[in-house]
């Protein structure tokens, strides 16, 4: 390893808390090249984080804290952060950490929330509010992916403090309450929705304009919760009261090693839609495992195109017989004209 200029770390810890293992990178040969490691209860890896993805945050320790003096934006390169649970975590520091040290963050994934961080998300909310050295606002997040949490309460703190979010991925995840605060944020946030639907989903789409009323890309996944009729429902519930919705792609949920007739899952679903407006509104496209519902554009277009070509014939009609009388009153004037004058000098 002599000739070795760099050397990047990120592995997952077999065991929980295995803080153990950093004692090995604390060492004088580690010093001397000026190579820093840091480890929490999953994790362990070099720094600066030369990774896109980063896993955890909390109980972190460092081989040497000179880093942490010395170098700014040691996760500049970190684009997506995991959560595996959201409680026991301090909102201060997280903004801190994301504002100062990550700029390049996009994407906050969060895969389970417990209800027992209620109190503690609250506490620390308000402590954070009062904190006035600190802009609360995450700016360059986007995205936030939710897999078996509550939107309502524990994560509603969370979207207040993302400006540009855009992009929301639910997975098992229960949506507020149609009173919730929340509300509002999402039908003026959300432009792309992608849902693993299940039967807590299933409401959402007997109103869905009055959760997302901005949305425009929809991607959902059906479980074998619902039914035939539920799915179609759901699908023309979509495509009828979201008036800014330019796609739905839908995929069924099936296993990787069964082998499916995708297509022939679809036509179920498709035979209970209403065709006629289908066939008018959307183009229908299979591409692998799923089906897209693809708005067609230049509909209006055709719309008023036919409108005027409807109106532009009788015009034309009318126009003609105007010019044939008025040529006709020119002729015969012309030739009772040529008559007087004939008469005068005969």
């Amino acid at each position: 390893m002599k000739e070795l200029k760099y050397f990047h770390l990120n592995v997952k810890l077999p065991i929980d808390g295995s803080y153990e293992i950093l004692s090995t990178f604390q060492n004088q040969f580690w010093f001397d090249h000026q190579w820093y490691f840091a480890i929490n209860r999953f994790y362990l890896y070099s720094l600066p984080f030369r990774f896109n993805e980063y896993y955890e945050y909390d109980h972190m320790k460092f081989s040497d804290k000179i880093i942490l003096e010395n170098k700014l934006y040691l996760w500049s390169n970190v684009k997506i952060i995991h959560f595996a649970r959201f409680d026991k975590i301090d909102i201060n520091n997280l903004i801190r950490l994301i504002k100062t040290q990550m700029p390049n963050l996009q994407v906050i994934k969060i895969n389970k929330s417990s209800r027992d961080n209620f109190n503690l998300m609250i506490e620390n909310s308000t402590k954070c509010s009062q904190d006035k050295r600190i802009d609360h606002d995450i700016n360059t997040v986007t995205t936030l992916d939710i897999n078996c949490g509550k939107m309502e309460n524990q994560i509603e703190y969370l979207i207040n403090m993302l400006p540009n979010l855009k992009y929301l991925i639910l997975n098992n995840s229960h949506l507020p309450s149609m009173t919730s605060d929340l509300i509002p944020i999402l039908n003026k946030k959300i432009e792309r929705l992608d849902i693993t639907c299940s039967y807590t989903l299933e409401k959402l789409f007997t109103n869905i304009n009055m959760y997302f009323s901005s949305v425009k890309y929809i991607q959902f996944t059906f479980d074998f919760t619902l039914n035939t009729f539920s799915r179609s429902e759901i699908i023309l519930n979509c495509l009828t009261n979201l008036p800014n919705l330019i796609s739905l792609t839908i995929y069924p949920l099936t296993p990787k090693y069964h082998s499916h007739d995708y297509e022939s899952t679809f036509k179920p679903i498709l035979a209970k839609l209403d065709k006629k407006y289908i066939q008018n509104n959307y183009e229908l496209k299979y591409l692998d495992d799923s089906l897209s519902f693809l708005k067609k554009i230049s509909s209006n277009n055709d719309n008023n195109q036919s409108t005027t070509s409807s109106f532009s014939l009788p015009l034309f009609i009318l126009l003609c017989f105007i010019f044939i009388i008025i040529l006709y009153n020119f002729v015969l004037s012309q030739r009772l004209f040529d008559k007087a004058i004939d008469k005068l000098f005969n």
